[in-house]
């Protein structure tokens, strides 16, 4: 076997081991990568860090050390012998999405630039799926700047593309981002239609074939079922879900969390709550998204609130967390509207105090 077959196959080795040992599929891939450069293939070195990146970002949420990996590939892509790889392009929508995760309101400006670039590029047919996560970015992007509305028209084109490009998973994707749109909206009756739309597309894959993307879709459909007063229904639900959570190797992602957490929310099953907020948060430690943990504790201290307990220690952590933010005043703006209550309470208290005469 000569060099570059042997790095191939590793290559193919690594991207099918992705979900079921990510370890195992980076020690490959960077394995691989190794014989690619001595083999003189630089598009092939390319193509292992973008699956390095992949592996990092989405299947290990090492968020950080992914974003590492693509801008060190996007800058050794400038030497001439990367000229003519198509990769190069794979690699900076991927930094696109990582910085999405990463803190997307701190690089708003890089994220557009790079969606404006990507966006301009022939859509042909090698480049299809590529074409509709470009839009997938543009309508996440929008979602962080909590602008609903426009995000729901850019969930919208981004349906478009998929349906243009026909691709069930790619389609069952679209459908969850409307999902957790319509959600933070509050339209319970569009989250159930978009939600059941995605699990018939994703009825068409083997069984564990995006089994973290079905896990959404029945999540958003228990929260539904039960808002709009289907209680039997999101108690069956609700039993498919804790099962197939038992059953999965990868923990659960964040709209997961989000979809049961509202569940046991509007049950008043307010413990239940707090123990899946606890492992969400213990999920974006492990990913290092300073984004993600300031949206965790600020969640945590909602419901906190509501259950009549003290958050102190989760807004002192907030407010470390918020440091590593490039523009954490989005960060205190959102805390300052959780806690904004309890500000008039405190206030309300200190002038009954002073106007009886009970302290300063």
């Amino acid at each position: 076997m000569n060099p570059e077959q042997h790095a191939r196959l590793l290559l193919d080795q690594g991207i099918e081991m992705r979900a079921f040992d990510p370890p195992q599929a980076l020690a490959i891939l960077e394995h691989g990568r190794g014989l690619a450069e001595a083999a003189q293939l630089p598009c092939l070195v390319l193509n292992f860090d973008r699956w390095r990146g992949i592996v990092l970002l989405f299947f290990r949420g090492m968020i950080a050390d992914g974003i590492d990996v693509f801008v060190r590939a996007l800058v050794e892509a400038t030497k001439p012998q990367y000229e003519r790889c198509q990769e190069k392009q794979h690699l900076q929508r991927l930094l696109g999405q990582a910085y999405l995760d990463y803190d997307p309101l701190g690089y708003e400006s890089e994220i557009d630039a790079l969606i404006t670039l990507l966006d301009h590029l022939p859509a042909d047919e090698s480049m299809r799926d590529h074409w509709c996560l470009i839009q997938q970015m543009r309508t996440d992007l929008v979602l962080a700047r909590r602008d609903f509305a426009r995000a729901k028209e850019q969930a919208y084109l981004y349906l478009a593309r998929c349906e243009d490009f026909k691709s069930p998973f790619r389609l069952a994707d679209a459908h969850l981002t409307l999902t957790r749109i319509e959600a933070r909206i509050g339209d319970m009756d569009a989250v159930l239609r978009h939600a059941q739309t995605a699990s018939n597309y994703l009825a068409q894959f083997a069984v564990n074939a995006g089994l973290g993307m079905n896990l959404q879709a029945l999540s958003w459909q228990t929260l539904a079922c039960s808002a709009l007063g289907d209680s039997k229904q999101a108690s069956a639900l609700e039993k498919q879900v804790n099962h197939q959570v038992s059953t999965m190797k990868m923990g659960p992602s964040l709209p997961y969390y989000d979809a049961m957490c509202a569940y046991y929310e509007i049950n008043g099953r307010y413990d239940y709550s707090l123990i899946l907020r606890d492992r969400s948060l213990k999920g974006v430690i492990k990913g290092g998204s300073p984004y993600y943990q300031s949206e965790c504790h600020l969640k945590r201290i909602r419901l906190l609130k509501k259950m009549g307990r003290p958050y102190h220690e989760d807004q002192r952590q907030f407010e470390e967390v918020a440091k590593k933010l490039k523009r954490p005043e989005y960060a205190y703006a959102r805390l300052e509207e959780v806690t904004a209550d309890h500000h008039l309470l405190a206030v309300g208290a200190r002038i009954l105090r002073r106007w009886f005469g009970q302290g300063r």
